[in-house]
């Protein structure tokens, strides 16, 4: 339980933030001694632009205090003091959907090109993804080098900081996202949901990447994943389901299902296991969920306040939880006390 006498202030005090198995890992928490506050705060985001309007897409960051933002209408903003303050970063016009940041100096974008950092904070186009159509959703570097994006369903592979890039994995035109359980363990996964009727597909490399192999799956479509390790993970699906794998997803038990609000616009949208008890779960919805039993009871506790408010992405580093949404929302929260 946390202790009461620990004053609700110290939530301020942190503001770091990474992505599940991003460059921060090597700062480790004991998360299983740890629980957080429900309380989360908007941080203002404000770099002499109206960000009202603004969807934030995704969001990085490399260390405590150097990060990373990507949105709508070419909104590409980055931090070096743990998101106190925010710099507008020249690029496009177009929306960032992806964004990931190595280090302070290296930082990638994309959506329907790839863009990467130069030495005047400028976002310059950079390689050849291979493909013309689809919307990059995902970038992840592993070293200074070796790297993958997921462009529409096209899984792609850099082993030159992104200057070019191979078609790595292409065998279904329904995954959605790559999960990263180790440098070596990664699963595309997605689905396609139309007419009422809603299917899972989920693919497997152990061997970063140079083979891939299709997982049985009954289940509808897979909307968020996160895996811990190389056997355990969880997702969350089209029907809302909280479904969990201890075997590296060869089998999925169902734990609960996630609730969604009564205006239900859309599906979920990020997962986030922070310890055995505590999950957290966005939607387009605009609700930050939270389940302090393991994933068996779910409440809302925050919702955007704009009618058509969504929240896009959740991520962690060390002691503190990042929520990007639309109407230019980021909400931060922290630790207040050990177990």
């Amino acid at each position: 339980m946390c202790k009461k006498n620990i004053m609700k202030k110290a939530i301020y005090l942190v503001v770091a933030v990474a992505t599940f198995y991003s460059c921060s890992d090597s700062d480790e928490v004991d998360s299983s001694k740890q629980l957080l506050s429900e309380s989360f705060t908007r941080v203002r985001v404000d770099v002499g632009s109206p960000f009202g309007g603004i969807t934030f897409d995704d969001i990085s960051f490399c260390d405590e205090a150097n990060g990373v933002m990507g949105g709508s209408s070419g909104t590409i903003i980055k931090t070096n003091d743990g998101g106190l303050t925010w710099t507008s970063m020249t690029g496009t016009d177009a929306t960032y959907s992806s964004v990931f940041m190595f280090n302070p100096s290296t930082v990638y974008a994309g959506r329907r090109d790839f863009y990467k950092m130069n030495e005047n904070n400028a976002m310059i186009a950079r390689g050849d993804l291979g493909q013309d159509i689809g919307t990059i959703n995902d970038i992840h570097f592993y070293t200074a080098t070796t790297g993958f994006a997921l462009k529409g369903s096209t899984v792609l592979k850099s082993t030159d900081a992104g200057n070019s890039w191979g078609i790595n994995f292409e065998e279904s035109i329904y995954i959605k996202g790559l999960c990263y359980a180790s440098q070596n363990v990664i699963y595309a996964w997605g689905g396609d949901t139309r007419e009422g009727l809603s299917g899972a597909v989920l693919f497997k490399t152990t061997d970063g990447g140079n083979n891939w192999t299709e997982m049985s799956i009954q289940t509808s479509e897979i909307k968020a994943m996160q895996f811990l390790d190389k056997e355990v993970g969880f997702m969350v699906n089209h029907n809302s389901e909280f479904l969990k794998t201890t075997d590296g997803g060869v089998t999925w038990t169902m734990i609960a299902r996630v609730p969604y609000a009564p205006y239900h616009n859309g599906g979920n949208t990020s997962l986030l296991y922070v310890n055995e008890k505590q999950i957290f779960v966005t939607n387009l919805d605009g609700q930050l969920l939270k389940s302090s039993d393991g994933g068996t009871n779910w409440q809302s506790i925050y919702e955007h306040p704009e009618p058509d408010g969504a929240f896009t992405k959740i991520i962690r580093v060390n002691k503190t939880l990042y929520v990007a949404g639309s109407y230019g929302y980021l909400l931060k929260n922290g630790y207040l006390s050990k177990i």
